[in-house]
């Protein structure tokens, strides 16, 4: 037997149905989980390309460094000058040739000896020393290949004093 107390009490709680959600609770359970997932899969595409441009990056180093070690092997007054250029290919074991546009593609290294830029390092008097420009190529977003790395050093032979 219930008191009046009590009678009182459990008429004035909110009584639970055990029918399910409501259509508005669905709608913002739903609307929430959107949300959600929208961020975390922006967040992720954002580094899956800073991801793919720093792997790029890494590599077009690596390919610089590879050719420019090759060439610091050979004599310098031997190199090529007055803004002759080589393209070196990765299918080729990076063995520079005379350059021409129909070898570029992604990965090639194009060589430039003595370019035509201020300031230059190559003068006529100085046969033992060689600007050299170094441009690799890659992929680029629309499916072309352009300049993705450029690195310039200097060439000279030691002379004994």
């Amino acid at each position: 037997m219930l008191t009046n107390l009590e009678t009182q009490q459990s008429s004035l709680s909110p009584r639970k149905d055990s029918r399910g959600y409501s259509l508005l609770e669905v709608v913002a359970a739903t609307f929430i989980m959107l949300l959600t997932f929208a961020g975390v899969s922006n967040g992720f595409l954002t580094f899956a390309l800073q991801n793919r441009g720093s792997s790029q990056s890494g590599e077009s180093i690596n390919v610089a460094q590879t050719v420019l070690d090759r060439l610091r092997l050979l004599t310098v007054s031997t190199l090529p000058d007055g803004g002759n250029q080589q393209i070196c290919n990765p299918d080729t074991n990076y063995t520079c040739v005379t350059y021409d546009s129909a070898l570029e593609q992604a990965g090639s290294v194009i060589v430039t000896y003595c370019p035509n830029i201020t300031p230059s390092y190559c003068d006529v008097s100085q046969p033992t020393t060689r600007h050299i420009l170094v441009d690799v190529l890659g992929n680029v977003g629309n499916g072309g290949i352009d300049v993705v790395f450029t690195a310039e050093t200097v060439f000279t032979e030691l002379r004994d004093l």
